[in-house]
């Protein structure tokens, strides 16, 4: 794997391969995200904030103009399973809750592009070597990038909702309203005082066979559109079929890397949380010892209430920075990733 990775240096953090190796493709991504750490701390810590931030004003203002389109208080849970849309429509109420999903729309796309302000430069780094601007502020939130980006997404999940996740779930529901139904059935023809319930399908396993087939055809669709981000990133244009005709013959390569990179990434995930436990068992342990050391010294025998404050924000702050700190490395594998897959393929495209 790192002759693999230290060979194939022509662009970028990649080079010229005639194929997409799924083990050495998983290892240049963590190695990125390890290597390139600082550099998706400092691009992505305000496109980060500004995402979470916007994401919220647009919930709140959303369940604003939906409560106050009924006069009443709207909650998240309501508005996701649909309840206020209900109590609008039956007293005429609709245009505060279109109004309220036009505002959590347009937040989420907004959010979006922020975090299109943390994702392409990451891309472009990944498959053209490009190094993001200097500084520890990233303040080209919202530009044409950007919005590329987020309609990219927008585009992307529109795809997924049509061609892959509609299918499997209009398939699933069939074939659990098929299963459910059930007849009458006489084993003996002569005396009909004996009767069993039993399936109406004939033969069930082909009901599953099917929804099966439905859910390999979404997942090779998925594979196919995988490097659609990435490829928008990197061409400066959003371009679908140039990620469709990219990834043709490697759909279960793909898969297969998917595979591997969220196994290694939940061993990462073990580990980090090992590490976090242990950390927080170290702090209390070393409070706890500061302040029997601090008792026995002062003359009441009290614990200084300062020490035990002080102990104690500090391990909260502790495992604050351990989570973000993980929490970039896990970003910056997963777009590591996507753009190496894609910058290999390009080169042999």
């Amino acid at each position: 794997v790192w002759r693999s990775y230290q060979g194939c240096n022509l662009r970028g953090y990649g080079g010229v391969m005639t194929r997409l190796p799924v083990v050495a493709t998983v290892a240049e991504a963590f190695w990125f995200a390890a290597r390139e750490l600082w550099t998706n701390i400092r691009v992505g810590w305000l496109p980060y904030l500004a995402m979470t931030l916007t994401l919220v004003a647009a919930m709140v203002g959303a369940l604003v103009m939906i409560s106050g389109s009924q006069g009443l208080v709207a909650v998240y849970n309501g508005v996701v399973q649909g309840d206020m849309f209900g109590g609008a429509a039956a007293v005429g109420r609709l245009d505060g809750v279109l109004a309220g999903f036009g505002v959590l729309f347009v937040g989420v796309f907004l959010a979006t592009a922020f975090f299109g302000a943390y994702a392409v430069p990451i891309y472009r780094l990944v498959v053209f070597g490009e190094r993001p601007a200097k500084g520890f502020f990233n303040w080209r939130l919202l530009g044409p990038q950007q919005i590329r980006f987020a309609a990219a997404n927008i585009i992307y999940a529109g795809l997924g909702l049509v061609f892959m996740i509609g299918p499997v779930l209009a398939s699933w529901l069939f074939v659990l309203n098929a299963l459910s139904k059930k007849t009458a059935y006489f084993p003996n023809p002569v005396s009909l005082h004996t009767v069993d319930i039993v399936p109406a399908a004939p033969f069930p396993f082909l009901y599953w066979g099917a929804l099966g087939a439905v859910v390999l055809v979404a997942i090779y669709i998925s594979m196919r559109l995988a490097l659609f981000l990435p490829a928008t990133a990197a061409l400066k244009k959003i371009a679908p079929l140039k990620a469709w005709r990219l990834t043709r013959g490697v759909a279960l390569k793909l898969f297969l890397m998917h595979v591997l990179f969220f196994i290694v990434a939940y061993a990462v995930l073990l580990g980090v949380s090992l590490a976090i436990e242990a950390s927080s068992a170290t702090f209390s342990m070393l409070g706890r010892l500061a302040l029997n050391a601090a008792a026995l010294s002062s003359p009441d025998g009290a614990e200084p209430a300062w020490l035990a404050a002080a102990f104690s924000w500090f391990g909260v702050a502790a495992v604050i920075a351990m989570n973000i700190v993980y929490e970039f490395f896990r970003f910056g594998a997963q777009l590591g990733l996507l753009a190496a897959a894609y910058r290999r393929l390009a080169q042999t495209a």
